[in-house]
């Protein structure tokens, strides 16, 4: 789920980094449909309010020759 979210995050931030190149360009239709295609992106995350931890079952021993 985690490695999901970032990729979509980093493909929007990569749009809106060629947006802005195609706008100082001069190519406003094409940053306009590049930053709607980030946004729209972006609006596809969801955000659940679920704290991050160790899954159930998972135990840690620490120290050296711990068995």
């Amino acid at each position: 789920m985690l490695y999901e979210f970032q990729l979509v995050l980093d493909v929007a931030v990569c749009l809106e980094k060629v947006a802005d190149v195609d706008w100082n360009l001069g190519n406003e239709n094409s940053a306009i449909d590049g930053f709607q295609e980030a946004v729209d992106m972006l609006e596809t995350l969801t955000f659940k309010s679920k704290p991050m931890g160790l899954s159930n079952g998972l135990c840690i021993h620490g120290g050296v020759g711990s068995q």
